[in-house]
């Protein structure tokens, strides 16, 4: 069940990242159409390690934010250990 959750929010995060950089996707389509031979070849190349690298810094960000928002959770649950409201009950 957890490996789905996952791989859902995977690829969650690489929808994400493309559709985010769809404009230069285009824009990198248009130019590659007008190049021909080693140029092309070099063109496709450079615009697939972009396209990559994108989306792996992006993916790596959200899950850095999503690991620092489990930890904040985990500390203030920490902090209301204990914890009771007005009438005793403990929260």
């Amino acid at each position: 069940m957890k490996q789905n959750v996952r791989s859902g929010q995977v690829l969650k995060n690489i929808v994400r990242s493309v559709s985010g950089v769809s404009f230069p996707i285009a824009g990198s389509v248009v130019v590659m159409y007008t190049l021909s031979g080693e140029t092309r070849k070099v063109a496709v190349i450079a615009t697939s390690f972009a396209i990559i690298g994108h989306i792996v810094h992006s993916t790596m960000a959200l899950n850095d934010r999503d690991g620092g928002r489990a930890a904040i959770n985990a500390y203030a649950s920490a902090e209301l250990d204990g914890v009771s409201d007005q009438s005793g009950t403990a929260i």
